[in-house]
């Protein structure tokens, strides 16, 4: 590859992009786009046109469950052209992902079809006290269409997978391959699908090993020894199974590297596009061992590094990030990108995203790849990984000004260069001698993790920055610089990164080679520290000699680390509460930019915390700074140290004000009633089963694998005094139905669509009754919608889902508050009222409502404070985006904490009218409603059906309203 993928942009810091600047582009969020129906060029284009107005910079054309245009061939790729030549004239970026769903490899199946080409494994079973061994290849499943994984250590599937997918992309956009198609995303490469694996054994008892055909021979090569007859030192305590696990474990990672990740970078690098994404199970010690072996050495062979960062929790990915963003820095790659959101539900605000962005961000990610824009949101499209973030969300005319911010902050955390304090080593290779394919039997493993963990966030938390070293990469690019004249302090460098201090975590083993670069450095004066033990095996075998040079490091506890960086690394940044107390939760990442300047970029990684915190930069005078949840500041220094020009926000403040509670409706969305649950009939008889969540029957249906005929019933009760005249229902495959309302059977007759372009209203006003139960009954002649034993959709498949009946009426319930939230059930629909108090909007007609609704009202106001600015401030935040307006003029956005908006200069003494717009997600509508948690730190398909379901048949809503706005002076 000619250049790494970066944007060319020489403008410093100080001249950051300007919000409508096209050359902000690549630094733009470019989501995952599930291409996941069939594709409709005329849709392609005008979903790239939302794509361009939300404020992303492209996306990454991403095959998911769904998808009907067949994956790969002459209508697909006829499709990705569409998108291809209209991102090139719109100014996006679009790039290529690699695979149908996912993990990437088996080419849809094309790359697997031969039987030799598919995984292979070792399962180990345990008779009558002795271990027996079992050579297997994985069996079809539907996830590959009837295929397999690959055999990732054989170069044949590896071959035919680039043939099939690489080769093809470039025969066709090869000549926008650095350009308009900057970069190509693998998903998830590993050498051992677990999952699968416990399809295929059985049950979880029985551990399994990686494998191939010529496994044992390589090995013996390679260590001269037979490791088929030592396979249960791979399980057991015996003599010398430490040497064969770090053999065995060391193996599997150099073949996974050099039979695919490097293959598939140097085709890349060939052919002038970025290889990028990331792989499976980063998270811990333990994970990546049993996917990839350790994941570090792989990111060398990545043009752009990245990670996965699922849900809404930020601790578990502290190792995910730092591993990567490590060899990111130490090899020079300048972008670093993050799968990012995915599972965090449809409720995730714009404060989670930015808190979760801005922990990425500290961390070193400077690349966001948003999970999910959906293109289709019909069937099971809409619980795949939510949230959608794409133009079905209500709050997406919003999107702009987030991701606004996010490619100001990828660019500025582009400029100049990472400045870490300390190098750590990473232990994987000692979890390899602890590792034990009985995962019930991994404590070892997990207690170095969290060891590891432990050491890392104290560090952060006091606000000092390190890198991981890999020792593969030690071994190709780690060196000790000696004192430079006037300078007394050697540094231990890996790859373009200096390091003054190394420090070792718990290790078990460490290699000969780290072992000799270690001595070089304490001989120079290098300073180097352990936690709690040094590594008493060198490569997994016992080595007094080699080991001599550690006994001159200094050992401490967990508790005294802190202690002795500070007497090694003079503190370049403090960040403490007001007692002089360092504040844990804001993270911090230093960066020297050109001309000697600094920057600092500071983020509040608590959600629920807000602090007033001190910022000393090697020991100047503090300045004050207040972090709201999801906060974050970047200051500057300029190259004699002086703090350069900074908005500074007093945190005092005093109330002035209270706006009253009566509120008048200025304009409200369509309302909604989501229903769920239905009675059906198979066949043609009208024998109702019990009442049975849809999705549930769909499964149900499709594992017969039979065509029916089926009948659901929908009931829902009304209780009107004036029948509304804009009662919609909504469906997704109305064609394919014969509906009838209350018995009457009605046409179906196009009404426009309502939120997606796959739900389809039609008008039901004059059949539904004023009081009562009213029956919606849908019968259709049911067809799987996949082909069997395969996850290929078809054209005439069926699939069943909620209803919805939307217009102008009120949900009425018995709506009770719950932690996170409400539960409701017993829903009747009545005539819509004037919301006067709508401070809570689930218990005022609207648990199910998606869209906005506009509240007005005229207030006096006469205390205009002498000194000061006024704000408007939420209370208590509940909605996803508020728009202010103030005396007829634009105000503004509120979205993140501390929910205030400064409308100084639009308030007027005297009275003044205010309009607040409030905006809210899809979660009530979709849900999921049954599960235990109103809002899961991870929402997976399997949430939405009965797995973790509540006791009762109550539904959950995330709360919605306005509630206490006041104004404040500060």
């Amino acid at each position: 590859m000619k250049k790494p993928y970066f944007p060319k942009d020489k403008a410093v810091i100080a001249r950051a992009p300007a919000r409508s600047n096209p050359a902000v582009t690549g630094y733009r969020s470019a989501p995952f786009w599930s291409l996941n129906d069939k594709l409709d060029p005329a849709e392609l284009t005008r979903q790239l046109d939302l794509i361009k107005q939300g404020g992303l910079g492209g996306q990454f054309m991403h095959s998911r469950e769904g998808l009907i245009t067949p994956y790969l061939s002459a209508e697909w790729m006829k499709c990705i052209s569409k998108i291809v030549r209209h991102s090139k004239r719109t100014g996006l970026e679009a790039h290529l992902y690699d695979e149908d769903r996912w993990p990437s490899g088996f080419a849809g199946g094309k790359a697997t079809k031969n039987h030799a080409d598919r995984m292979k494994a070792v399962r180990c079973t345990k008779k009558h006290g002795k271990w027996q061994f079992e050579k297997i290849t994985l069996p079809p499943q539907k996830w590959y269409n009837n295929t397999s994984y690959p055999d990732v250590f054989k170069k044949s599937p590896v071959n035919k997978f680039i043939r099939s997918t690489y080769d093809a992309y470039k025969n066709r956009f090869g000549r926008e391959f650095g350009k308009t198609v900057p970069s190509i995303f693998t998903d998830e490469l590993q050498y051992m699908l677990f999952p699968h694996i416990e399809l295929m054994r059985g049950c979880k008892e029985y551990p399994v090993l990686p494998w191939t055909v010529n496994f044992e021979d390589v090995f013996n090569k390679k260590y001269g020894y037979n490791i088929s007859i030592n396979f249960t030192a791979l399980l057991e305590t015996v003599p010398g199974h430490e040497k064969i696990r770090y053999d065995y474990w060391r193996l599997c990672s150099e073949l996974f590297l050099d039979t695919i990740v490097k293959t598939l970078y140097e085709w890349c690098d060939k052919n002038n596009i970025a290889f990028t994404g990331h792989f499976d199970n980063e998270d811990s010690l333990l994970s990546q061992l049993k996917a990839t072996g350790g994941v570090m050495p792989l990111y060398e062979y990545m043009h752009m590094p990245g990670i996965d960062h699922l849900g809404r929790r930020t601790e578990k990915h502290l190792l995910t990030i730092k591993q990567c963003s490590s060899v990111a820095h130490q090899l020079g790659k300048k972008r670093v990108i993050s799968e990012i959101f995915g599972g965090g539900g449809q409720d995730l605000s714009f404060a989670d995203r930015k808190r979760l962005g801005d922990w990425d961000t500290v961390l070193g990610i400077n690349f966001f790849c948003p999970h999910l824009w959906l293109y289709s949101m019909r069937g099971c499209r809409k619980r795949d990984w939510p949230p959608t973030l794409s133009y079905q969300q209500p709050w997406w005319k919003f999107n702009k000004p987030l991701e606004d911010y996010f490619a100001r902050m990828n660019y500025a955390m582009t400029r100049g260069k990472f400045q870490p304090d300390m190098l750590i080593l990473h232990p994987l290779e000692s979890a390899w001698m602890l590792y034990n394919p009985d995962l019930t039997k991994n404590a070892a493993v997990i207690e170095l993790n969290d060891k590891l963990n432990t050491i890392c966030r104290a560090i952060l938390g006091n606000h000092y920055d390190f890198d991981f070293g890999d020792e593969s990469l030690l071994a190709k690019y780690g060196r000790v610089k000696q004192p430079k004249k006037g300078n007394s302090q050697s540094h231990f460098s890996v790859g373009t990164m200096d390091y003054p201090l190394v420090l070792l975590p718990p290790m078990i083993t460490i290699r000969k080679t780290t072992l000799s670069l270690l001595e070089e450095f304490i001989n120079s004066g290098g300073k180097v520290i352990a936690v709690e033990r040094l590594p008493n095996l060198v490569e997994g075998e016992r080595n007094t000699a080699k080991l001599k040079v550690l006994n001159q490091i200094e050992i401490l506890s967990l508790k005294n680390i802190i202690r002795s960086i500070e007497k090694t690394i003079p503190r370049e940044i403090s960040i403490t509460d007001p007692k002089g107390r360092e504040i844990p939760e804001i993270l911090c990442q230093k960066r020297q930019l050109e001309g000697g300047k600094r920057s600092y970029f500071m983020a509040n990684t608590s959600p629920q915390k807000t602090f007033s915190a001190d910022i000393s930069m090697n020991g100047s005078k503090a300045t004050r700074l207040a972090f709201h949840p999801a906060g974050s500041h970047l200051l500057a220094l300029d190259k004699n140290g002086r703090l350069e020009k900074h908005a500074l926000h007093s945190a005092k403040k005093h109330c002035i004000g209270l706006l009253p509670g009566n509120w008048k409706l200025k304009h409200v969305d369509d309302n909604s009633l989501t229903i769920d649950t239905c009675c059906y009939s198979i066949g043609n008889t009208h024998n109702w089963s019990q009442p049975t969540l849809a999705i549930a029957l769909q499964k149900q249906l499709e594992k017969t694998g039979k065509k029916v005929n089926v009948t659901l019933r929908f009931d829902f009760k009304t209780d009107f005094q004036n029948r509304p005249d804009d009662l919609f229902l909504v469906l997704e495959q109305p064609e394919i139905f014969k509906i009838r309302v209350n018995g009457t059977e009605i046409p179906y007759r196009y009404a426009g669509w309502w939120l997606d372009k796959s739900f389809r209203k039609t008008d039901i006003s004059d059949h539904i009754k004023l009081k009562g139960k009213n029956t919606v009954e849908l019968s259709c002649r049911f067809i799987p919608p996949k082909k069997p034993k395969t996850l290929i959709y078809t054209k005439d498949g069926v699939e069943l889902e909620s209803i919805y009946i939307t217009g102008g009426f009120e949900v009425r319930g018995t709506i009770k508050k719950t932690t996170g939230g409400y539960t409701g059930k017993d829903f009747v629909l009545t005539n819509r009222r004037n919301i006067s108090n709508p401070g809570n909007l689930i218990a005022n007609g609207c648990p199910f409502f998606a869209g906005s609704a506009a509240f007005k009202q005229e207030f006096e106001f006469s205390n205009r404070p002498k000194r000061g600015n006024v704000f408007i401030r939420f209370d208590n935040f509940q909605a996803t985006v508020a728009k202010i307006r103030l005396n007829n003029k634009e105000a503004g956005l509120i979205y993140l904490p501390p929910y205030e908006l400064e409308v100084t200069k639009l308030l007027k003494s005297g009275k003044n009218l205010i309009e607040i717009e409030l905006t809210n997600t899809l979660r009530n509508l979709l849900g999921p409603h049954h599960y235990k948690e109103v809002s899961p730190a991870m929402v997976s398909p399997k949430c939405f059906i009965q797995t973790g379901a509540r006791p009762d048949t109550s539904y959950t809503f995330v709360p919605l309203g306005l509630g206490k706005i006041e104004l404040i002076c500060r």
